[in-house]
């Protein structure tokens, strides 16, 4: 039955429809709900897509509950020492991380790597998967040298794993941004070409691919090349995801590509869009909406839009 489940669920995802794979998780969970206390791995498998269903789509709030519901179903009949414990904490701490908690996600992130070693060990692919969390995190707060350090320990352990190709080349793309960001950009560009050549290109992690791509012939100066790069990094980002932060984050990275090169009527419809779907998910008043629509308004007055 689980089988049948995540098949159907992965046809799902390529069908490229986010309302038919919410509708199904959701009705899944409601049929395989276990009553009178007892143990459903359906269910259970129901809830963690249901968390990385909603992290896509920047729900946090959403996925957070349906990890911990993962969680209370793991501790009750499982244990917190067990490598399902581990898994589901990974997961909620990249919830945390992409919410802006980085305290509550690296104490999540560091208790998941913890039960691992004492459990399954190093060499396999759910350790890597932690350490690679662990480097987006210190990404994110610019503590770059931490950041290459856990991930070139999560890239030595995937490359002990067989079957780990497209997980070893995330950790290539953002072992690329990495070098980028440190002023690296031969690294980066030898990181990416590796990347690049082990990723499929129907993974939900191409389009970070195709974005750190963009990125590094936007710093040598390619504009037009990082702009194809970026208007495709956005169509692969809805068909996977919907309109959720990184498709926003990808809009203002157009827009900022054809204001380089003075394109200001082109550039507008892309901070507006960036600017309406934080405003979905953040909601008015929120810093990040706050700054789009400083960006909207510092544009118009290029084009000479008006921008409210």
């Amino acid at each position: 039955m689980l089988k049948d489940f995540y098949k159907e669920l992965d046809e799902l995802y390529v069908q490229g429809d986010q309302e038919k794979v919410e509708r199904f998780l959701l009705q899944n969970a409601s049929a395989t709900c276990p009553c009178c206390g007892k143990f459903n791995e359906t269910y259970l498998a129901c809830m963690s897509e249901l968390g990385a269903f909603y992290r896509g789509a920047s729900k946090y709030e959403a996925s957070i509950e349906a990890f911990m519901a993962a969680e209370n179903m793991i501790v009750t009949y499982l244990g917190e020492n067990t490598p399902e414990y581990a898994t589901n904490t990974n997961n909620m701490a990249g919830t945390y991380r992409l919410k802006g908690d980085y305290e509550k996600a690296l104490k999540l992130f560091m208790k998941a790597k913890t039960i691992y070693e004492g459990t399954i060990g190093k060499q396999n692919y759910e350790y890597a998967s932690v350490l690679n969390n662990v480097s987006l995190l210190f990404q994110s707060t610019k503590e770059y040298d931490k950041a290459i350090d856990y991930l070139q320990q999560a890239i030595e352990a995937m490359k002990e794993i067989p079957d780990a190709v497209e997980e070893l080349a995330t950790g290539y793309s953002n072992l690329a941004t990495l070098l980028l960001q440190k002023g690296e950009p031969d690294e980066a560009r030898s990181a990416i070409d590796e990347s690049l050549r082990l990723m499929p290109e129907d993974s939900f992690h191409y389009p970070a691919v195709l974005n750190t791509i963009a990125a590094l012939e936007y710093s040598a100066g390619n504009y037009n090349e990082a702009l194809k790069y970026y208007l495709q990094t956005l169509e692969k980002v809805q068909a996977f995801f919907q309109k959720n932060v990184e498709y926003a984050i990808t809009c203002e990275n157009i827009k900022k590509v054809y204001e380089t090169i003075g394109e200001y009527e082109k550039a507008m419809p892309y901070m507006r869009e960036a600017h309406d779907v934080y405003l979905k998910i953040y909601g008015e008043g929120h810093e990040i909406v706050r700054r789009a629509a400083e960006e909207m308004n510092a544009l118009g007055k290029k084009t000479g839009q008006k921008e409210k």
